[in-house]
């Protein structure tokens, strides 16, 4: 796969934004969310659209294998999932 069609800059070893959302299948606001709470780095300006370096990606990765992003899901009060 080329990286013009992951949304990288072949040189730099950064990520599109939109490429890492649209991967996940997430929103804006979700990855906002995230960025957030620190569970992924702080993107990146780069001529006016926001990147991920490779490097932050990976350890997004890691930790979200590692189950450290799990929470659990409590049943509502009448006995339903949330």
């Amino acid at each position: 796969m080329r990286h013009a069609e992951l949304g990288q800059p072949a040189a730099v070893g950064l990520v599109a934004v939109r490429a890492f959302r649209r991967e996940l299948n997430i929103v804006p606001s979700t990855h906002w969310r995230w960025e957030r709470k620190g569970w992924i780095g702080e993107s990146i300006n780069v001529g006016g659209r926001k990147y991920h370096t490779a490097r932050q990606i990976a350890e997004f990765r890691r930790r979200a294998e590692a189950g450290e992003f799990a929470v659990n899901i409590r049943p509502d009060a009448k006995g339903g999932e949330l």
